[in-house]
């Protein structure tokens, strides 16, 4: 660009705007839908109104065999006969093993993970449960676009236990250290532990 034609700087300035514009609109859309998360994860929200009445819960990640499994997992053990319990991932390939770093972890709090398979998320394993307990924004966005019915049953798992929402997203800790898979065990045991342990009929 120079003095006697400054358009290609006009034109790369507005390009610039335009790109920082979405990136602060989609960043204020998506503080929105994690505080709407929050909100209806609370005494009388609209989740925990549906979770009152629901007799089978899904827990959905990417692989199912880190966050959704020990979700699975740890609910069996902590709240047994509670609800009629599933999960599942995206990954196309079912029946692998749970991540080994999050079966040793998992086996120090007496969840056992030593013989856990995936499964790959389908239509019937979305009509059959009644709520749909997902780890990520971006689990639900892809879930809803290809099984629109699982709109009006489908919440962030974090959301019940989160005091802000930097805490509703519960990261995937594959291929990271040992103390991340500790921090998503915890992450994932507190959040089942707010959603069912407020629940009718849950254990003491």
């Amino acid at each position: 660009q120079t003095l006697s034609d400054i358009r290609p700087g006009l034109v790369d300035l507005k390009r610039i705007i335009s790109r920082q514009w979405r990136r602060f609109t989609g960043a204020l859309h998506e503080r929105r839908r994690l505080a709407a998360e929050r909100l209806a994860a609370r005494p009388g929200g609209a989740a925990r109104k549906q979770l009152a009445s629901a007799h089978s819960v899904l827990f959905l990640c990417y692989g199912n065999i880190n966050r959704s499994a020990l979700a699975h997992a740890y609910a069996q053990v902590r709240y047994p006969g509670r609800f009629a319990l599933a999960s599942a991932g995206f990954h196309a390939n079912s029946g692998r093993r749970a991540d080994p770093t999050m079966v040793a972890v998992a086996a120090r709090h007496a969840v056992d993970l030593a013989d856990w398979r995936s499964a790959t998320i389908d239509q019937s394993m979305v009509e059959e449960a009644d709520m749909i307990l997902a780890m990520e924004i971006a689990h639900i966005d892809r879930l809803l676009d290809q099984y629109p019915s699982a709109r009006g049953k489908t919440y962030l798992l974090g959301a019940a236990a989160a005091n802000g929402n930097a805490e509703i997203e519960i990261a995937d800790p594959y291929g990271k250290p040992r103390t991340s898979y500790e921090s998503t065990y915890l992450r994932v045991t507190n959040a089942v532990d707010a959603w069912f342990g407020t629940t009718k009929g849950s254990a003491d």
